[in-house]
C-alpha cells in the first residue's frame, strides 16, 4: 500500500471513530515493523521518532498514553503513518479540543473531488459521494487533507443524485475548531527537492543528512545585464534549523503562539565570479532552489494538513562602471537560537548567537573597477496550513561588494562585507481570531565579516642603511609589501615612493607584483639622517593602514660605539652596579632604577641619587605625553614592602612628586610594569596609566594581583581590573604589561592553572580574552611559559620576550617564534620590561646574552638583527634594560653598570 493510500485509510478510520479522551481505538492489525522501547509519554521521543525509508508506517504493540502535543507530533512522523495494533489502548490525555458542530471532514473513501481547475479557482467544490449525500448548510465548513489540504466556508449547497456541489470561500481554523491546542516540529533532513522550478531543469544536488539538510547549487549565472556578468560558481549549504511551532487558541482568539528555531546551524560556502566591462545599474531576484515536505496531524479526529516549503532566493542589486574580473569564495558557519512567543496580548522575541565564523578567499584579480554589488542568498522556510502560509523562518546570507578606482592615479580599493541574518515572522491568515498585534518579520544580525583590499602597507627590506656613497644606490633594495585585510599579498596596487630631501630613486611609482612586492633603489644625499616615505592610497585618495611606511638612511657610519661606562668605580653617587631599568624624562634627564637602592638621575654625564624611594626595588620607568616620569616599584624587603606602589615626577625636581600606594588606589603594593597610553588622557586631562600588579602580603594583609588603570582625579586614583585574573587564594599574579591605542596585553602566571596573555580593550577596558597554549599553536607558548616583556611597535607588531624560548611576535593575526640561534642563543632570557623602540624605528632587546637590535626587514631573517656584547665594549652581557634618547644616545642598563652608546 502506498503512503497516500495509507494516510487516507488512517484518516478515514479516525474520522469515523471520533476520538474522545481515554477512548480505545482499534486499527489495522497488519504489522510492517514494530517499535519496542521508549518513554512513550515524552513528546520529545515522539518528535524524534523516525520511520525507516523502506516502510510506509509503524505499528505500536503495547498500550500508549500521550498528551495532545505528543499525539500531534507522533502522528505526523516524517509524513508517514502511525498504526495502533488491534487490541492496544491508545489514550489521548490532557487537553481536549472543541470542534465546531457545523463542520464536515472530507475523506477520499467517501468523497471524490470532481471540480475542474477553473471551478476550483472560482470556489466551486464538487464531489461524487460514495453512500448517502450529507446535508451541508450555508455557513458550514468543509476540511480535507487531500492534495495540499483546504478549509472552505460554504456559501451555497446543492445536490444532484450522488453529486454534492458547494460554493465556498476561504475558511480559517476557527471554522473547524472552537478551541484547540497543537504543536509540531519539522525536521529538514528529508526535504524533497522540486525536480522542476519555474519551467527550468533543476541544477541542485540535495543530500539527506543524519541531522540537517545539505544542498549544492551547480554553477549558474545570477546576473547577465549588458557589460556585467555575476556568476555563482558554488553554493554549498548545510541547514539544521530544528523548527518548532506551538499554538493554543480558544473562543476569544489566540491565547499563545510560539515559533522557535533551536540550536540551529547554518553552514555555507559561496563562490562568485565578477566580470564587468562598462557601466550598468539594476537589480534582480531569482528563486534558484525549492524543496518541500508534507505532514498531516490528526487533532481530535480532524486532519490538519501542513506543508513546509523551502526556497533559496538570490537577490542582487548592482551599480558598476568597471573593467574588472575577480573571483571570491565566502564561507560562513553560524550556530544560534531564535524564538518569538505571543502571550497575553504581546510578542516577546529572543536571539542568541552561539558562534559565528566567517572567512573569504579571493582569487586572482585584474583590471580596475567602480562597483557596488549587494548579493543576498536567502534560505527561506514557510509553513502552510491548508495551503495558507502561517509561520516562516529565514536564514539569509548577505554580501556587499563595493569598489572604486581613481583616474589618472589608478588607486583602487575593494570592500567586501558578509554576514548572516536569521529571522522569523508569522502570517496569521489561517486564524480568524488573530493576535492583538501582528508579528514579523523580525531578524537578527550575526557577526559581520569585513574584508578590504588593499588594506595595509608593510616594510619588507632596506631600512636603516648607512653609506657615504652619494653616487651609487644603497646596497639593499627598498621593498614594501601590500596586504589585504586577511594578511594575504595583493597585486596590481599602485605604490608611490617619495623622498623628503635630496637624493634619487630608480623608480618613484610602481604596481605591486604577484607577491604584493613593490621596490625601488635609493641613492642618498649628504644629510645625516634621510627619510623615504612609501604610500598606498585607496580609490578615494585616503592612505591605507600604515601608509606612509618610512625608511631611514644614515650618511656616514651606522655603527654603535660605547662612549661611556658608569659604575661604582667612577661614579661616587652609585651604591650598586646593578641597574634594572632606565628612562628618559623632561629636560632630557636620564633615570636609572635599581634593586633595593632606589633610583638615580643623570644630566649630561653627571649622576645624582634621588632622595625619593632610596632603598626601594624599582621595576619600571616610563614617560607620559607631558614628559613626566612614572615609577613602578615594590618597596623593599620586610616592613619596607608597604611603601610599594606607583610614583610620579612631573619634572626633574622633586616638586610635585606624587605617590600612589595601596591606600591611594594602587591595586597592590607590588607594581612590576607600566604602560602609558600617550594617545589618551582621562576625563580630567590626566595621563592614562596601566599597571601590572602582583599579589602582595604586607602588614599582615594579603591582596590578589590585578591590572591597574589610572589616573582618576580623586582617591582611588587607580581602578583595579580583575576580569580574566585568577583570584583564587588571592594569588593573582600579573607581572608585565604592554599595549598600544587599541589593545592592552598583560601576562598572568599560574592563571586558572596555566600561563596567559590577557587582552583588554584600550578604550573601554573590556576584557577581550586571552592567549595561551590551548588556543595558540606557536612554539614557546607552553602551559607554563613566562613572559618578561611585552612591547607593541609602530608597525603593529606585538613582541613578547620570554624567560626562555626567545621572542614571540604577533603580527597580521598570526604568531611566530623567532628561531634565530645567532641572535637569540639557546638558553637566552629576555629581561623584564627590556624591549623598546628608537626614534627611527629600530627595536632594542635587553637579553641575558647582550643587546639585540632589530634594524628592519624580515623579522625571521638573522641579517635584520645585530647583537652587541662585552666584545663590543658593554660592561656585561646581562642587559637589563635599554632606551634611546631623541638625540640618538642609547642608554643601556646592565648588572655591571650603565653604558652610553652613540653612532
Amino acid at each position: 500500500m502506498n503512503i497516500r493510500k495509507m494516510i487516507l485509510l488512517v484518516l478515514a478510520i479516525v474520522t469515523v471513530n471520533t476520538l474522545t479522551k481515554g477512548q480505545t481505538i482499534f486499527v489495522s492489525d497488519t504489522a510492517i515493523t514494530t517499535l519496542k522501547n521508549g518513554n512513550w509519554s515524552d513528546p520529545t521521543v515522539w518528535n524524534s521518532l523516525k520511520i525507516p525509508n523502506e516502510y510506509d508506517s509503524i505499528v505500536l504493540n503495547h498500550d500508549v498514553t500521550v498528551d495532545v502535543n505528543g499525539t500531534c507530533r507522533a502522528l505526523k512522523m516524517n509524513g508517514k503513518n502511525l498504526i495502533v495494533k488491534s487490541g492496544i489502548i491508545f489514550n489521548i490525555a490532557g487537553y481536549t479540543p472543541t470542534l465546531n458542530t457545523n463542520m464536515l471532514v472530507i475523506d477520499s473513501s467517501r468523497f471524490k473531488f470532481i471540480s475542474t481547475v477553473i471551478e476550483q479557482e472560482a470556489g466551486t467544490y464538487k464531489y461524487l459521494v460514495n453512500g448517502p449525500v450529507p446535508t451541508v448548510k450555508v455557513g458550514d465548513a468543509i476540511v480535507s487533507a487531500i492534495g495540499d489540504g483546504y478549509i472552505r466556508k460554504v456559501t451555497s449547497s446543492a445536490t444532484n443524485g450522488n453529486i454534492l456541489e458547494l460554493k465556498t470561500t476561504q475558511g480559517d481554523m476557527e471554522d473547524v475548531f472552537k478551541k484547540a491546542r497543537f504543536g509540531f516540529g519539522f525536521d529538514v533532513s528529508d526535504l524533497q527537492k522540486n525536480s522542476n522550478l519555474a519551467g527550468k531543469p533543476s541544477l541542485i544536488s540535495d543530500v539527506k543528512q543524519a541531522q540537517g539538510y545539505q544542498f549544492l547549487v551547480e554553477p549558474r549565472t545570477l546576473v547577465t545585464a549588458g557589460p556585467l556578468t555575476l556568476k555563482l560558481t558554488k553554493a554549498d549549504f548545510t541547514l539544521t534549523p530544528n523548527l518548532n511551532f506551538d499554538f493554543d487558541y480558544g473562543f476569544d482568539g489566540i491565547n499563545s503562539m510560539e515559533i522557535s528555531c533551536k540550536n540551529a546551524q547554518l553552514k555555507g560556502e559561496i563562490g562568485l565570479n565578477l566580470l564587468a566591462q562598462g557601466k550598468i545599474d539594476g537589480s534582480r531576484t531569482d528563486t534558484i532552489y525549492r524543496a518541500g515536505k508534507t505532514s498531516i496531524v490528526v487533532v481530535y479526529g480532524v486532519p490538519v494538513h501542513m506543508k513546509m516549503d523551502f526556497f533559496l532566493i538570490a537577490t542582487s542589486s548592482y551599480s558598476v562602471d568597471a573593467d574588472i574580473q575577480k573571483s571570491m569564495t565566502y564561507t560562513t558557519n553560524n550556530s544560534f537560537n531564535l524564538a518569538a512567543k505571543y502571550q497575553q496580548g504581546s510578542w516577546q522575541n529572543s536571539f542568541n548567537m552561539n558562534s559565528s565564523v566567517n572567512t573569504i578567499n579571493f582569487g586572482e584579480a585584474n583590471g580596475k573597477a567602480k562597483v557596488n554589488i549587494q548579493l543576498n542568498l536567502k534560505p527561506l522556510f514557510k509553513i502552510r496550513f491548508y495551503s495558507l502560509v502561517a509561520p516562516y523562518i529565514f536564514l539569509d546570507v548577505k554580501q556587499s561588494i563595493t569598489g572604486t578606482i581613481a583616474s589618472p592615479s589608478l588607486n583602487w580599493d575593494l570592500f567586501y562585507k558578509g554576514w548572516a541574518e536569521p529571522g522569523l515572522g508569522l502570517e496569521v491568515k489561517i486564524f480568524g481570531k488573530k493576535p492583538a498585534t501582528d508579528f514579523g518579520p523580525k531578524s537578527w544580525v550575526t557577526d559581520t565579516f569585513n574584508y578590504r583590499t588593499p588594506f595595509k602597507l608593510v616594510k619588507e627590506a632596506g631600512d636603516f642603511q648607512s653609506s657615504t656613497d652619494t653616487i651609487n644606490f644603497l646596497p639593499k633594495t627598498i621593498k614594501v609589501k601590500v596586504l589585504d585585510e586577511l594578511g594575504a599579498t595583493q597585486s596590481n596596487v599602485p605604490v608611490v615612493f617619495k623622498l623628503t630631501q635630496k637624493g634619487k630613486l630608480s623608480v618613484d611609482s610602481v604596481l605591486s607584483d604577484a607577491n604584493g612586492i613593490a621596490e625601488t633603489l635609493w641613492t642618498i644625499d649628504t644629510a645625516k639622517v634621510q627619510l623615504l616615505e612609501v604610500f598606498v592610497k585607496d580609490g578615494s585618495g585616503l592612505n591605507v593602514t600604515n601608509s606612509p611606511v618610512k625608511f631611514t638612511a644614515i650618511y656616514g657610519s651606522d655603527t654603535l660605539r660605547v662612549i661611556k661606562i658608569f659604575n661604582m668605580a667612577n661614579v661616587p653617587a652609585f651604591t650598586t652596579n646593578l641597574f634594572k631599568t632606565v628612562g628618559i624624562a623632561k629636560g632630557n634627564y636620564i633615570y636609572a632604577g635599581t634593586a633595593n637602592n632606589g633610583f638615580y638621575k643623570c644630566l649630561d654625564t653627571t649622576w645624582f641619587k634621588s632622595t625619593l624611594l632610596t632603598n626601594n626595588n624599582i621595576a619600571d620607568l616610563k614617560t607620559d605625553r607631558f614628559g613626566g616620569l612614572w615609577i613602578a616599584q615594590y618597596g623593599s624587603t620586610g616592613a619596607q614592602a608597604i611603601t610599594g606602589g606607583v610614583g610620579y615626577l612631573p619634572d626633574s625636581t622633586n616638586t610635585g612628586y606624587m605617590y600612589y600606594g595601596f591606600l591611594a588606589g594602587s591595586p597592590t603594593r607590588n607594581v612590576r610594569s607600566l604602560f602609558i597610553d600617550k594617545t589618551r588622557v582621562s576625563a580630567s586631562g590626566l595621563p592614562r596609566v596601566w599597571t601590572a600588579c602582583m599579589a602582595h602580603i604586607t602588614a599582615g594583609e594579603a591582596t590578589s594581583g590585578a591590572v591597574g588603570l589610572g589616573l582618576n582625579s580623586a582617591n582611588p586614583f587607580f581602578n583595579k581590573i580583575t576580569q580574566g585574573v585568577d583570584l583564587s587564594l588571592q594569588n593573582g599574579s600579573v607581572q608585565v604589561i604592554g599595549g598600544d591605542s587599541t589593545e592592552i596585553w598583560a601576562f598572568a602566571a599560574v592563571n586558572f592553572g596555566k600561563s596567559q596573555l590577557l587582552r583588554y580593550n584600550a578604550d573601554n577596558n573590556a576584557f577581550l580574552g586571552a592567549f595561551d597554549f590551548q588556543n595558540t599553536t606557536v612554539s614557546g607558548m607552553t602551559s607554563s611559559f613566562s613572559a618578561k616583556s611585552i612591547f607593541f611597535d609602530n608597525e603593529g607588531r606585538r613582541w613578547v620576550g620570554l624567560l626562555s624560548g626567545g621572542v614571540l611576535v604577533h603580527y597580521n593575526n598570526s604568531w611566530q617564534n623567532l628561531n634565530l640561534p645567532s641572535i637569540f642563543p639557546s638558553g637566552v632570557s629576555i629581561n623584564t620590561n627590556a624591549i623598546s623602540q628608537g626614534s627611527l624605528g629600530k627595536i632594542y632587546f635587553g637579553t641575558s646574552a647582550g643587546l639585540v637590535i632589530y634594524q628592519g626587514g624580515s623579522i625571521n631573517d638573522e641579517a635584520s638583527y645585530k647583537r652587541l656584547t662585552t666584545l663590543n665594549g658593554l660592561p656585561s652581557n646581562n642587559v637589563l634594560d635599554v632606551i634611546e634618547r631623541q638625540d640618538g644616545l642609547l642608554v643601556v642598563a646592565t648588572d655591571s653598570g650603565i653604558a652610553f652608546l652613540k653612532k
